[in-house]
């Protein structure tokens, strides 16, 4: 049988920075030890809390309820990035243009890109290579300041759109890190949508499908940082208003400083690394209560990042001589005012009264004429928190929040250098004491390294598999701990392992879609083409929108030769992905197999015309088929 030249074709997600290559400061921090932990109660609780509408039976009402007796924030803060940051598209928002002088349309990857208005809705358009694509956009993502992603919703399976609009350019063009096997869209994971809406519900099992997506959607708003508002509003509405501080409402003011700064890092701590603890959900964490119950945030230890120098905000403001000199009294909103954003005229004059609030004007060293000399604004900011090239993705802020006391150079360029046996991430924030699931939850992080970061494979891969043996022991029932523990598997070259681990996870969620799709990789790597095409398209059921399980589902039955299951598979893919250039390698060899020639050769056309990235291993591979 003739085997397509399939591996480097593969579909590959764009990885987020590896957390190795991220600035970290510890609070309160030790690395777990991988033996025996206490055992814990069966399913997490809810934390004890003063505040009423902590607890998870308190509903949400939106932020219209809030309005009504807050006109004057609800204005200021419908002009705030966060306020703007998800939008239902329902026409042109403001500063699109779609005329050539925007580069629309836009060739990129061997395809045409194109933003239109259809019909009284924005429509994005891809075609090429033979195929063509178009989807209405449902929500754009982003303020605008900068730019804005686009979200396309296929009956409740959320997809980022490959069409971005940059303000700066006043241009469109090809969203941050996409390849020709994200032209059909990359799912939108509930980690992503956390951080730019108000609230989803993830529907169970899946990886990018919610429960009513249209009528959910709103951007981050009042209960995001003040919690469900339920009770708040019915006793207000009654007439009932308490003496001192509202119980029933969360006002991050009166929180503890650690309780207070997780409101805030809840969205803003933006690593790889942060993981879901065992029993919560993506959604579950409420302001006032303790962010670790409900997340575990990791970081790498300084020495591999350049002292913070490519951290994220949080962890850059905690190592900083201002935070640690504050004794809790400094924090997130010292500086940033979260319901009103100066404008860009008034930004200079903002920040540099939030620095004189602590600071005196003889504090600087250098005299005034000096300073404007140099800098004309006479920025604090620009000199003690230097914007710097963006080097890891539109998540991150280009702007040092260490606050240094003289600019220092970029961090080191390339990737660190871990010695054998050196810890790649640590915990950041607070750490329970005795805390049972943290070496769970490392182990789940340094499976996530291993898979992004080719360097650190061996390393991160090894270190996960030490700590995610004993939390599989301790609770058969953690599929995201059998999940993980099987990717470390596989990428350590052990795939059956990881198949043994993969049918544990099965056998308590049998319908688990990033389950099948990693049993559906493993038996691919063990060639056991039966139990991959059995997990390829029970993957494709809980999914049909996902190209790659359509791709994958027709490369096995190509290699069981069954020709006309396999070329319906892959027309199906390339319908949904125009750029899936491994179907296109398969349905050209499942054509030619089948006596047809002419489609063969029609067919490998387009796949050239797609730009593959090994054309001339290609058009060798097509010389030598049999005909």
């Amino acid at each position: 049988m003739t085997r397509v030249p399939y591996a480097r074709l593969l579909f590959i997600l764009p990885v987020l920075a590896a957390a190795a290559a991220v600035g970290a400061v510890v609070w309160q921090a030790t690395r777990p030890e991988p033996g025996p932990e206490p055992e814990v109660a069966a399913g997490p609780t809810t934390p004890p809390s003063p505040y009423r509408n902590t607890r998870p039976e308190v509903r949400y009402v939106g932020d219209a309820a809030c309005a009504g007796c807050h006109p004057d924030i609800a204005k200021t803060y419908r002009d705030h990035p966060m306020g703007r940051d998800l939008a239902a598209v329902t026409g042109p928002l403001p500063g699109e243009r779609f005329g050539p002088e925007a580069q629309n349309p836009f060739d990129k990857l061997g395809f045409r890109f194109q933003a239109e208005q259809k019909d009284g809705r924005v429509v994005h358009r891809v075609s090429g290579a033979g195929a063509e694509r178009a989807d209405p956009v449902a929500f754009a993502v982003g303020s605008g300041a900068r730019g804005r992603s686009y979200v396309v919703n296929h009956d409740g399976f959320l997809y980022q759109s490959p069409v971005s609009w940059y303000s700066e350019a006043a241009t469109w063009g090809l969203s941050p890190g996409f390849g020709r096997a994200h032209l059909g869209g990359l799912p939108v994971e509930p980690a992503c949508l956390f951080c730019h809406s108000n609230r989803a519900e993830p529907v169970e099992g899946t990886v990018n499908r919610y429960r009513d997506p249209l009528a959910n959607a709103a951007a981050v708003g009042c209960e995001r940082c003040h919690g469900p508002g339920e009770l708040h509003v019915a006793e207000r509405t009654a007439g009932r208003v308490p003496d001192g501080p509202d119980d029933a409402l969360v006002n991050p003011k009166h929180l503890a400083p650690d309780l207070r700064e997780a409101v805030c890092q809840q969205c803003h701590f933006t690593t790889s690394s942060r993981v879901v603890r065992r029993g919560r959900g993506t959604f579950d964490y409420r302001p006032g209560l303790p962010l670790e119950e409900y997340w575990t945030l990791f970081t790498s230890p300084p020495h591999l990042t350049g002292d913070y120098r490519d951290g994220n905000r949080p962890e850059q403001m905690a190592a900083s001589r201002c935070y640690q000199a504050g004794g809790g009294k400094m924090g997130c909103t010292s500086c940033h005012d979260p319901h009103a954003a100066p404008k860009p005229e008034e930004a200079v004059g903002f920040y540099r009264g939030r620095c004189l609030q602590c600071h005196q004007e003889q504090s600087c060293s250098l005299p005034p004429a000096t300073r404007r000399e140099q800098i004309a604004s006479d920025s604090c900011a620009a000199c003690h928190m230097p914007r710097r090239a963006n080097k890891r993705g539109a998540h991150v802020s280009d702007t040092d929040h260490r606050i240094v006391r003289r600019p220092g150079p970029a961090a080191p360029a390339g990737p660190p250098t871990v010695r054998p046996g050196e810890e790649l991430l640590v915990p950041f924030g607070r750490v329970r004491p005795g805390d049972a699931g943290l070496s769970r939850d490392l182990g789940l992080a340094l499976a996530k390294v291993a898979e992004d970061s080719p360097g650190l494979r061996g390393h991160a891969g090894r270190q996960a598999l030490s700590l995610l043996d004993g939390a599989v022991a301790r609770h058969p029932d953690d599929v995201a701990a059998w999940l993980a523990k099987a990717k470390a598997q596989r990428l350590l070259g052990r795939p059956s392992g990881a198949a043994e681990d993969l049918r544990a996870a099965l056998a308590v969620a049998p319908g688990h879609e990033a389950v099948l799709a990693e049993a559906g990789e493993v038996g691919r790597e063990l060639q056991d083409w039966p139990a991959a095409r059995d997990h390829f398209a029970r993957a494709a059921a809980v999914n049909p929108r996902n190209p790659l399980y359509r791709e994958r589902l027709g490369e096995t039955l190509h290699n069981q030769r069954d020709w006309a299951a396999a070329i319906r598979e892959c027309r199906e893919a390339v319908r949904l992905n125009p750029g899936q250039t491994g179907a296109r390698v398969v349905l050209v060899s499942c054509l030619m197999s089948t006596g047809d020639r002419a489609g063969a050769r029609a067919e490998f056309d387009a796949l050239m015309a797609a730009g593959p990235p090994n054309p001339d291993e290609l058009r060798r591979w097509f010389a030598g088929l049999p005909r």
